[in-house]
């Protein structure tokens, strides 16, 4: 259920928030599901405790997970994850900028975009 890529540019913690994000928009992890106690996801990642809580934490602010004193921590709804406006804004220059350079290095939009779903699915990992 949850990986870590210690090859990866990203931090443990950065992981694990990306991780439980992927699993939560896609449906694996589901409205009011439990998930483990910070020790208990600690152990099975062989990682220090203030790590997921950390991760927890930032979670619970962004409105992926909720916690109820003494029965855990649990999946929000969706309605509930908030978006950051300004990342948003970020991500889609950062495409439009990929996308612009890759047109002028004589791609094809459906080339580009084979490319992109390609990627996404994880086919290829250049």
């Amino acid at each position: 259920m949850f990986q870590l890529n210690y090859q990866s540019h990203k931090s443990v913690y950065e992981q694990i928030v990306d991780n439980i994000k992927e699993q939560i928009m896609t449906g694996v992890l589901k409205e009011n599901t439990p998930l483990p106690t910070v020790r208990e996801l600690s152990q099975l990642l062989t990682i220090n405790p203030h790590t997921v809580q950390k991760a927890f934490q930032t979670l619970d602010q962004e409105g992926y997970i909720y916690t109820i004193a003494d029965k855990g921590t649990f999946v929000s709804s969706k309605k509930y994850v908030k978006t950051d406006e300004q990342k948003v804004k970020d991500i889609v220059n950062t495409i439009v900028e990929g996308y612009t350079e890759l047109i002028h290095m004589g791609m094809s939009q459906d080339e580009i975009h084979n490319k992109i779903l390609e990627k996404m699915k994880g086919g290829s990992h250049d």
